[in-house]
């Protein structure tokens, strides 16, 4: 039986990375029905954790309805992979995940200096991301912080990272490192 699975719901997205984990993973981006659907079967009891993925997933008009729609089909945990930017520049936007059953975020993190954004995602993001954490936490929502780890990029920014994940504890549960391959 599975106990994660990832539902690619957009190749859209915000940001035009350089090195880009889901460029080109899917093609376009599925219809709502087809999405309820693929929910559907996977909710009900112990269904698995279900991560909502692309692209970038915020950039969907209708993330809140598909998120209520997971709800409804009986999905208990909804994971939301995120650049954290929409959430880190819209406000309300963190608390509307959140009314709409979103249980917490992985959010693309991979430093604590803005030179690792600008090489990594090819602009200066470090206050978008830290207002994204501020703003799911006062919305009650977990954050695992994602770094993609590339060496003599942010390596050394590894323990910094931790730090920084502990001091903003209970927003932040966790870090997941994806090294760069």
């Amino acid at each position: 039986k599975t106990c994660c699975a990832l539902l690619e719901v957009t190749s859209r997205c915000s940001l035009a990375c350089p090195d880009c984990f889901a460029r080109d993973k899917i093609g376009g981006e599925p219809s709502f029905e087809e999405l309820t659907a693929r929910l559907q079967e996977l909710g009900g009891d112990n269904g698995p954790l279900v991560q909502l993925s692309g692209g970038e997933p915020t950039d969907r008009e209708d993330l809140l309805d598909l998120i209520r729609a997971g709800k409804a089909a009986g999905v208990r945990y909804l994971q939301l992979n995120s650049n954290g930017v929409r959430i880190g520049t819209e406000p309300g936007h963190a608390k509307a995940l959140a009314d709409a059953g979103l249980s917490f975020v992985f959010l693309q993190f991979d430093g604590l200096t803005d030179g690792v954004y600008r090489t990594l995602r090819g602009q200066n993001l470090l206050d978008v991301k830290l207002r994204a954490i501020d703003r799911l936490g006062e919305a009650g929502l977990g954050v695992t912080l994602v770094p993609m780890l590339v060496p003599g990029v942010n390596t050394h920014e590894i323990g910094d990272i931790l730090r920084f994940a502990i001091q903003n504890s209970p927003a932040v549960r966790g870090v997941h490192f994806q090294p760069a391959s």
